[in-house]
This record gives C-alpha cells, structure tokens and sequence, in this order.
C-alpha cells in the first residue's frame, strides 16, 4: 500500500500525466475527468478516483488520492489512455510495467514465479524509469521495490501482509470524539475491550458462534425451479447438492451473495483454472443459486479472443455454454469487473498469480 499505491505509481503517474498533457498533448486534464466521471464503473470499484486537476501536474506536491482510489484507477486506467497514447509509446508502456507489478503485488495468490516477475519487471522499470524520466529524483519507495520478491517468499503473497487491513482497523479508533486526553491510550483500549465483549456475546448472554465470521450474506431473491430457469442444468443441480435424483429441484436464485468478505454479483467474471501456459479460463456469473448452506453459480464460459498489451486486458466473447459450479469448488474465487470497451467484453485479470506478458 505505501511502496506502490501511496509512493511509486502516484509519483509516476504523475510524472507520465505530465509528459502526455504539457508535452505530446495526447489529452487534456478536462477530458481525463470527464473520462473518469463517465466510466462504467463495476461493484467491485467503489473507491472512485478524485478529478486530476492541471495545476497538480504542475506544482510540487502528489495526487489527491487514496490508496484505495488509486487501486480503481490503476484497473481503469488502461482502458482510458490506450484510446489516446500510441501502443509503442515508451512511457506507457513502462508505465504498464508498473500496473503488472502492481497487481502482482496486491494478488492474494502467489507462486515462486510470481517473485520471478516482479523480480524482473522491477529491474526492467526501473532502469527504463530513469531513462525516460532523467530529471526525476530516485525514491526510497521504488528501492524497497527490490526487496518485495524476497519478502514474498518468505511470507507468502504480499497482500497477506499490506497495511490496508491495519488502516482499516485505525478507522475504528477515529471514530472517536475525545474530550479527555489524560490518558488516551487507556481510554481507547477500553472503548476497545467493550466493543470486543460486544461483539462476542449473543443476544441471550451466550457466546456468539458468529465473533469470527459474520456467516454468508444472501440478499433477497425468489424460489425457482431449476428444470424452467435452466433445464439442462438440473442433473448437475441434483448430483452437486445432495445426489438425490428425486428431490424437488426448487431453488433460491438472487442477484448477489456475499460469502467469506468476498462479494458476488451477477454479471462479474471468474477464473476456473490456469493452462499449462498460464493462460485463463474464464466465465461470467448469470445467475445464483442458494440451497440451504450450498452457494452455485450458474456461469457461462467466455471463449478468449485475445490478450490487448495496450489496456491490459483480455478480451473475450461469449460462447452460451452454461453450467453449474460450487462456490466451494472454486480454486480461485475471486471476482473480477467486466467492462464493454469499444463493444467488446474486456476482463483484466488483476488477481492473476502471473503476469500475462513481461515487457
């Protein structure tokens, strides 16, 4: 969080904003804000980036945003520029660089190969970064870069252990208004205490069973039968709930669920499995199915068409294949934004363990 989305990709984008409005002048800061301010925004990027203003481009001082917002604009920021910058602009592309070490680093999956590209991506930035940008100052952050890969095969994948987690945990603590600073660290540590019994007592003074996780979020929907909505899936529904080729296939379908923090909301893409050259493969959620304590998706593969190097992204198109999986046999569930660029169904894969291409 601090070395990347509050330190190096702010300072750079700054930089490279700078080089495509005051010295190419692919775009101007009015139409970067428009750009931002209409863009079809998914679920998943609530934290929207605040307007970059010309005169912060030009003054002394970083981007207004947070690191949450400039985790959004780093996803939509490809789609954005690449309509402008040359494919084979330099300072794009090594600003791509950036993006790919990023995402690698905020993946909550990683391998040994993933410190391998970050490894070499790193290097590879950072001595393009000082060709491009001769006048610019070398920071402590993009040094601390060097020792990220390290870190990862110590500990495991660099998003385990970020501070975003730990400045979400401050937001309590803020809430606060003190009128008594005598001995503050006492009285937020009992204001702390409090809540914490809060939190672990159920409603007739009994342990609550749900202190560590709160239980799956399922919002309101109606009962279907499956053999209607979808009649080629009612086999699968059978044999992935219970096995029972004569139970009632009558199902909860709904819109969203929300199953370990992890939101799920019709229309957002899934990875089901990597091949043997890493490439994904991917569907869209179209429906969701509730059977008791069993989340299903009902998904529809996307057949990839190909990857797009300038925005970062693969673009695919639909194949009307619909079949049914458990969330419980998802190997990696977490869910992505899909976005109609230009007509087309674009997917960046910013959970993905390894990059797509090294530049």
């Amino acid at each position: 969080m601090h070395l990347l989305l509050e330190g190096v990709v702010p300072y750079e984008l700054k930089l490279f904003l700078h080089f495509c409005v005051f010295y190419e002048q692919f775009f101007t800061t009015d139409w970067l804000n428009m750009q931002l301010d209409s863009f079809q925004y998914s679920y998943l990027e609530n934290d929207k980036p605040e307007p970059i203003l010309r005169n912060d481009l030009l003054a002394e001082k970083k981007l207004k945003q947070t690191s949450a917002s400039m985790l959004t604009l780093c996803k939509i920021l490809p789609y954005i520029i690449s309509m402008k910058v040359p494919q084979d602009c330099a300072k794009w592309v090594n600003f791509l660089r950036l993006l790919q070490i990023t995402f690698l680093a905020t993946c909550p999956s990683a391998t040994s190969q993933t410190a391998g590209q970050i490894r070499q991506l790193v290097a590879t930035h950072h001595t393009l970064c000082r060709e491009h940008y001769p006048k610019a100052s070398v920071t402590p952050k993009m040094h601390y870069l060097v020792h990220l890969p390290n870190q990862l095969l110590k500990f495991g994948a660099l998003r385990h252990h970020w501070c975003q987690r730990y400045e979400a945990k401050h937001a309590f603590f803020k809430s606060f208004r003190m009128k008594c600073f005598k001995n503050l660290p006492k009285s937020l540590a009992q204001k702390h205490q409090l809540w914490m019994c809060y939190k672990q007592v159920g409603p007739m003074g009994t342990f609550t069973r749900n202190f560590l996780y709160d239980g799956d979020v399922v919002t309101e929907g109606e009962n279907k039968l499956l053999s209607d909505a979808y009649p080629t899936l009612a086999a699968q529904f059978v044999a992935s709930v219970s096995g029972n080729a004569e139970r009632d296939l009558d199902a909860y379908l709904t819109s969203s669920v929300k199953i370990h923090g992890l939101l799920f909301k019709t229309g957002c893409v899934l990875v089901m499995e990597y091949d043997f050259s890493g490439l994904p493969t991917f569907v869209i959620v179209r429906d969701i199915c509730v059977d008791k304590d069993t989340k299903l998706f009902v998904v529809e593969q996307l057949e990839v068409d190909h990857f797009n190097q300038a925005m970062l992204c693969y673009v695919a198109k639909a194949t009307n294949s619909v079949s049914l999986v458990r969330y419980a046999d998802l190997q990696h569930p977490w869910p992505l934004s899909l976005h109609n660029i230009n007509g087309k169904m674009c997917v960046i894969n910013s959970y993905g363990h390894i990059a797509e291409f090294l530049m």
